[in-house]
């Protein structure tokens, strides 16, 4: 039997399909289980801001940022704790 070059690269590309194939129906079920789970708590640090500081309110400053020549407009964002 005498195989050509293209007979081997159709066989290989068969072969990652199938693995891909076996590797994604395999793991199915883990994220199935996975979606089971309850939702964890989520803290009121990541949903919600600090009460404000009326000591030290919050404030802008424009910057000019130098670019090839050019100034770059820049806004901060400035809380001082």
């Amino acid at each position: 039997m005498c195989l050509r070059s293209w007979d081997v690269l159709v066989t290989r590309q068969e072969y990652d399909v199938n693995l891909l194939l076996v590797t994604v129906f395999s793991l199915v079920p883990l994220g199935a289980a996975h979606a089971d789970e309850p939702p964890q708590t989520i803290p009121s640090s990541v949903v919600g801001d600090p009460a404000p500081d009326p000591a030290n309110p919050p404030r802008s400053a424009q910057v000019l940022v130098p670019s090839h020549g050019l100034g770059m407009n820049g806004l901060f964002y400035l809380v001082i704790e």
